[in-house]
């Protein structure tokens, strides 16, 4: 077993790839994640499908395409307001 293999960074490209972290993001969140083994950690920890949302709450600067940090011109207190749909401003 190679030293690659034993941290466990062999297959966290492919990973992140996996559950669609967009190509222009890739590096930034691979070298977050390969230099922050607590996040490394807490990455492998949380189930396959909220690994994205982690990232997103972790990375610095990183917004999965369609989150409400990635939308652009969106304006929360008319979208609040008109709907009174409270959850929305949590998700991301």
């Amino acid at each position: 077993m190679n030293e690659k293999e034993e941290d466990g960074t062999k297959e966290l490209w492919a990973e992140l790839k996996k559950i669609g972290v967009e190509d222009d993001s890739l590096l930034r969140v691979y070298l977050f994640l390969h230099n922050n083994p607590p996040a490394l950690k807490a990455f492998n920890g949380v189930p396959i499908d909220q690994r994205k949302q982690l990232l997103a709450m972790t990375v610095t600067n990183y917004a999965p395409q369609g989150s409400v940090r990635n939308v652009s011109k969106l304006h929360f207190s008319s979208y609040f307001y008109s709907s009174y749909n409270f959850s929305y401003i949590y998700h991301v």
